[in-house]
């Protein structure tokens, strides 16, 4: 029987044909693998970068000092950690972890989004993303003046983290890394 011994919601984005899953887990005792039969929507034949809260990225880090790399063909996906239940987060009792799945375009490069939030690659927040040449393009939303911290994968494996500033017009368009 395969089922947490917690719980796991999932969910996901879809920014201009870019698909990013969340897994969010409670009050998880034991760590839980989840396989490509328990995403939807389905996930494609990309292979994805794989962040977990609490592992924060450093700008011209290495990769895999912050992100896993995950295929759908991969047995399991993904492992969601267990719980850490001194994680009273708002109060709450919850403990949450926060496993977030992002494609790597196919030029190698990925945006991650805003790790800051729960949801790194919101629909709210990002207007479009697209492929393009080696890099990626992101239309971003957000008050005049706002500062939002971005964070890429390089094709090298590197991270970058930038803040962007939105426009006064509260729309405006990146590339990057």
């Amino acid at each position: 029987h395969h089922s947490p011994d917690g719980q796991i919601f999932a969910t996901h984005c879809d920014v201009g044909g870019v698909v990013a899953h969340s897994l969010l887990g409670f009050k998880l005792n034991t760590p839980f693998s989840v396989n490509a039969s328990e995403f939807y929507p389905p996930l494609s034949n990309a292979t994805y970068a794989v962040t977990t809260r609490g592992r924060p990225c450093v700008d011209g880090a290495a990769a895999a000092t912050c992100v896993r790399f995950t295929t759908a063909d991969a047995m399991p996906v993904v492992v969601v950690p267990a719980s850490d239940q001194s994680n009273v987060t708002g109060g709450s009792d919850f403990a949450p972890s926060l496993t977030t799945l992002s494609p790597l375009c196919s030029n190698g490069v990925a945006l991650l989004g805003d790790l800051t939030k729960m949801v790194p690659l919101s629909p709210r927040r990002f207007l479009n993303v697209f492929c393009a040449g080696g890099g990626v393009n992101a239309t971003i939303m957000g008050s005049a003046g706002e500062r939002v911290p971005l964070t890429y994968l390089t094709v090298a494996g590197v991270v970058r983290v930038v803040d962007f500033v939105v426009p006064v017009s509260g729309i405006g368009t990146v590339f990057g890394p």
